[in-house]
């Protein structure tokens, strides 16, 4: 299984270019999560489910799907956006492994995700500091992400003559929707939890927390990337601490 990635551009270590840095420690889905995960403990029930002895049972679920990207007022696996941008943040994560992040858009819930061109967000997530943020143009037309969590992704990127660095095309990942992963398949990797405005009745942003090796190996603790994604705009105006979360 092969796919196609853009050549990037990071500093020796990883370490991307960021647009900004913004503080979400006191949104209550980043305190839910924090409050959750334990470094090197298990989330009950994982990789399965989220068993009622966890405390982010029923605050939080498995990711399962690609994420919808809409200027209407749903519910489910979604982002409201309404600028036509959105924004990778990276929040956490306790790890060894220099984890990398791809992404890639498509207009199709259930495209063949091989057949999409990725461009990497965080080449080291471990690297990154908390807070940093990429803003991305959506291409017209488009209305799922498509987010692919590479274990241990960097030291397998190789430098070029321009500076770039150029990863190879059979990289393992683990997909956000772990049908469509080449590793672990159907066993999800990322713990999700939605922050739903009850003001203005839209999932403001997203917080995924994710797993990095495969379920024969790992703790299970999904701490090593926690990411969150939003809308520009509306992250820029403020989000409310008082922000609901549910599944």
């Amino acid at each position: 299984m092969t796919i196609t990635i853009k050549k990037f551009y990071c500093n020796s270590n990883g370490k991307m270019t960021k647009d900004g840095r913004m503080d979400l420690s006191g949104l209550l889905t980043n305190q839910t999560i924090d409050a959750g995960l334990l470094r090197k403990r298990a989330v009950p029930g994982t990789p399965s489910t989220i068993s009622n002895s966890s405390s982010l049972y029923g605050k939080s679920h498995l990711g399962t799907s690609l994420i919808k990207l809409t200027q209407d007022y749903e519910t489910g696996e979604c982002l409201h956006i309404i600028d036509g941008r959105i924004r990778i943040l990276y929040y956490s994560g306790e790890c060894k492994f220099k984890n990398l992040l791809l992404y890639a858009f498509t207009n199709m819930s259930d495209v063949d995700i091989t057949t999409l061109t990725y461009t990497v967000a965080f080449a080291n997530c471990l690297i990154q500091t908390s807070g940093d943020y990429i803003d991305i143009q959506i291409p017209d037309g488009m209305n799922y992400l498509v987010l692919l969590l590479c274990s241990n992704g960097f030291p397998s990127a190789s430098l070029n003559e321009d500076g770039s660095y150029s990863l190879p095309s059979n990289i393992d990942y683990f997909c956000i929707d772990p049908s469509r992963s080449a590793s672990n398949i159907d066993q999800s990797h990322s713990i999700n939890i939605k922050g739903y405005s009850s003001i203005h009745h839209r999932n403001q942003h997203l917080l995924l927390a994710f797993e990095d090796k495969t379920f024969v190996k790992c703790d299970r603790d999904y701490n090593d990337v926690l990411i969150v994604l939003g809308c520009p705009s509306i992250m820029d105006l403020g989000l409310s601490m008082n922000d609901d979360t549910v599944t």
